[in-house]
């Protein structure tokens, strides 16, 4: 299969990963699940996302007669990376654009905790200068998470999505 090719199927399957996320995370700010509901929803999104990345991996690798490690890691983490970008950007917009009040809800339980604290003016107006930086640390924090974690994810199952041949020397 040509590269193109190959970066545009990542491309796609990341966007049919990123979905997931996304729903998911529209589900929980919409409807605010709460104690078992909450953990039954992200068990589900997780497992949901285990299961979509390994069968695009598995999809992947019918593709060929042998697909090595490392080729089948490669399309996975590809994979991983445009759903990483789709979802830090999801996650800017959504605390930017669709739920804001989610920095002033921060922001007010951040200046409870300070009222509490014995915190200098110093350290108070440093804390203050990060927050109004929150929208931007949280995309390149999130994006930066779901990075790693998709590198993790692919180096696992790329074990299962390998197609190699155990007798090369009887080709």
């Amino acid at each position: 299969m040509e590269t193109n090719n190959q970066w545009s199927l990542a491309a796609l399957d990341g966007l049919l990963l990123s979905l997931v996320t996304i729903i998911f995370s529209l589900i929980t700010s919409v409807f605010v699940p709460k104690g078992i509901v909450s953990i039954l929803l992200w068990a589900l999104k997780f497992g949901g996302c285990l299961y979509l990345l390994f069968y695009f991996m598995k999809k992947y690798s019918e593709n060929f007669d042998h697909v090595s490690y490392k080729q089948s890691f490669f399309f996975g983490f590809l994979v991983c990376l445009f759903s990483s970008v789709i979802c830090a950007c999801f996650m800017f917009l959504s605390i930017t654009v669709l739920f804001p009040e989610t920095v002033e809800q921060i922001t007010e339980q951040v200046q409870g905790v300070l009222a509490t604290q014995n915190y200098d003016a110093e350290q108070e107006s440093q804390t203050m200068a990060m927050l109004n930086n929150l929208p931007q640390i949280m995309l390149f924090g999130s994006l930066i998470y779901y990075t790693l974690y998709g590198l993790i994810v692919s180096a696992i199952l790329a074990n299962f999505t390998k197609k190699e041949n155990p007798f090369p020397e009887c080709e």
